[in-house]
C-alpha cells in the first residue's frame, strides 16, 4: 500500500535525483556515490516514505472514525427495538410495587413477570456524565400497570415511572455502561430542530405508547407497540450526573420529542458524525448518521 501511495503521490524518486547528479562524465560515474550524495538519497528517500505513512495513517484513522459511529447508531436502534419488543435487559429479582402515589421498587423478591403491579416502559439513555463525555448509560424504565381507577394507564403521567437504577431511595441499579470507540467524545446534544441548538440534553427517554382506548372507552385498541422519543428535562452534556437523569425521571421530568440530534468528536481526526433520532406524526423511530468536517458537525 506505501508504494502505491508513492507512485501516487511522487512523480520522482531518490535514483533519479541522483542520476541527475552523477551526469558528469564517465570517469565520475564510474567512482559510484559519495557519502555525501548517499545521505541525499536516504534523506530524499526518508521523506516520501514518512509522507506515504502518514496519508495511510490519515486513511486508517478516518476508516475507524467511521467504523466507531457507525456502531453508536447500531446501538441507538438497538436499544428502540428492545423496548419495541418488550426486552427486559436482566434476570435480576426484585420487587415492584403501585401505590397512588408512587412506585417503589426493592431489591428483593420475584422474578421477571411476577411483577403484577408495574410494566416496563422502555429505557433511558445518559450521554456522557459530568465532564466525562465519551460514555453511554443505559437503565430500564418501569411504571404503574394500571391507574388508581383500575384502567389501564394511557401514558407518561399516569405510569407514575421509576427508574430501575440508584437513586431516589431504589436499591436495585440495573443501569448498564459503556465506553465510546475510537476516543469519541460527544461534542454537544440538543432536541427540537437541527438549525436551534438551545434545547440542550444528555439523556432521552426511549418509552413505549402504553394502552390506548376506544372512543368510547369501552375497550383496548389493539395495534403495534410503539417506541416514542422523549427528553430527559433538565439534563446536558458536560454537566450533568447519571444520578441527575435518574432523579428527573423519576420525578416525571420528562418531555415528549419528535427529534434529538447527538454530535460527537473523532478522537483521531478533524470530524465528528451527527446522529438523528427522530419519528414524527407517529412514525417509527429511525437512526442516521451523517460525517462532517470539524469536531462540532
Amino acid at each position: 500500500m506505501v508504494l502505491a501511495l508513492l507512485k501516487q503521490y511522487c512523480t520522482c524518486n531518490a535514483y533519479a535525483i541522483l542520476k541527475a547528479m552523477k551526469k558528469g562524465g564517465p570517469l565520475t560515474e564510474s567512482w559510484g556515490f559519495t557519502l555525501v550524495e548517499t545521505m541525499i538519497v536516504l534523506a530524499v528517500s526518508g521523506t516520501i516514505l514518512t509522507t506515504a505513512l502518514v496519508l495511510v495513517n490519515g486513511r486508517q484513522d478516518r476508516t475507524r472514525f467511521s467504523v466507531a459511529i457507525a456502531q453508536v447508531q447500531l446501538d441507538i436502534q438497538k436499544y428502540i427495538n428492545e423496548v419495541s419488543n418488550g426486552y427486559f435487559p436482566d434476570s435480576q429479582k426484585f420487587t415492584c410495587i403501585a401505590t397512588p402515589s408512587q412506585i417503589t421498587i426493592n431489591a428483593s423478591g420475584t422474578g421477571q413477570g411476577q411483577n403484577k403491579d408495574c410494566v416496563f416502559v422502555g429505557k433511558a439513555v445518559q450521554f456522557g456524565e459530568g465532564s466525562t463525555t465519551d460514555t453511554v448509560t443505559t437503565f430500564p424504565v418501569a411504571g404503574r400497570r394500571l391507574a388508581p381507577s383500575g384502567s389501564e394507564v394511557t401514558n407518561i403521567a399516569e405510569a407514575n415511572i421509576r427508574s430501575i437504577a440508584l437513586g431516589n431511595g431504589t436499591n436495585v441499579n440495573l443501569s448498564v455502561k459503556s465506553t465510546l470507540d475510537a476516543g469519541m467524545t460527544i461534542d454537544d446534544m440538543w432536541t427540537g430542530s437541527k438549525n436551534n441548538r438551545s434545547d440542550k440534553a444528555s439523556a432521552l427517554g426511549l418509552f413505549t405508547n402504553l394502552a390506548s382506548y376506544e372512543v368510547d372507552n369501552s375497550s383496548l385498541r389493539s395495534g403495534q407497540l410503539m417506541v416514542e422519543l422523549y427528553q430527559v428535562d433538565g439534563t446536558k452534556v458536560g454537566d450533568s450526573m447519571l444520578t441527575d437523569a435518574v432523579e428527573a425521571v423519576d420525578d416525571g421530568d420528562v418531555t415528549k420529542i419528535n427529534q434529538a440530534y447527538i454530535c460527537i468528536a473523532s478522537g483521531t481526526t478533524d470530524q465528528s458524525g451527527l446522529i438523528t433520532i427522530g419519528g414524527a406524526n407517529g412514525a417509527e423511530l429511525s437512526v442516521t448518521t451523517e460525517i462532517f468536517s470539524g469536531k462540532t458537525c
